[in-house]
């Protein structure tokens, strides 16, 4: 815990929560998540099957349909 970087110095939170892990359904390779500029989404997409390395994916309603 000491390499996660808290929002005020020497300050933890007071209250927790679980984080689950995703994994691919195609390959089995754990999910990475992307947040969108507006902080409000975060999207789960696999290294693997779907980006490569981008630094940056645009995603659309079209696309979503398409899938």
């Amino acid at each position: 815990m000491d390499n996660i970087r808290w929002l005020k110095k020497q300050e933890k939170p007071t209250s927790g929560m679980t984080l689950t892990r995703v994994f691919c359904d195609d390959c089995g390779t754990g999910l990475e998540y992307w947040l969108s500029k507006e902080q409000d989404t975060a999207y789960g997409l696999c290294p693997a099957c779907h980006l490569g390395a981008p630094i940056e994916v645009s995603w659309s309603e079209q696309i979503q349909d398409d899938q």
